[in-house]
C-alpha cells in the first residue's frame, strides 16, 4: 500500500458529444498507457460532466482535449494492493476521515 498526494477535478466537458467523447477516450488512453498519470475517471449519466482523480496535474490535458475545469482539489490518493487491505488499509482510511482528508482508495490491477 502507498499513499501519495494527487488531484481531483471536476470537469464540465465539451457540448458537441464527439469531441467529448474524444476526450475522455484520450483520458482513458493516458491512464491505460501511462501509469502514474490517471488513477480514475468517472463519466456522469445524462451529463458532460466528468470527475478525474490524477497522480500529477493534468490541466493543460483536461482543457485542451476534454473541457472546464470547474472545481480541482488536492487529495491524497491510496494505492491499495489486495493483500494489504486489512487492519492497515483500514487504519489509514479511518486517519484520513479523522483528519477531515479528501481521499480517493484505488485498487492496483493485477
Amino acid at each position: 500500500m502507498k499513499k501519495v498526494q494527487g488531484f481531483k477535478y471536476t470537469i464540465e466537458g465539451f457540448a458537441i458529444p464527439k469531441d467529448f467523447a474524444f476526450g475522455v477516450l484520450a483520458l482513458n488512453n493516458a491512464k491505460s498507457s501511462r501509469p502514474g498519470t490517471i488513477a480514475n475517471i468517472e463519466t456522469h449519466e445524462g451529463t458532460n460532466l466528468l470527475t478525474v482523480v490524477s497522480y500529477v496535474e493534468v490541466d493543460d490535458t483536461i482543457n485542451e482535449l476534454v473541457g472546464t475545469i470547474t472545481d480541482k482539489e488536492s487529495i491524497e490518493i491510496v494505492d491499495v494492493e489486495l493483500h494489504d487491505f486489512a487492519e492497515k488499509v483500514q487504519k489509514t482510511i479511518e486517519d484520513m476521515e479523522d483528519a477531515d482528508t479528501s481521499y480517493h482508495v484505488s485498487l492496483a490491477s493485477f
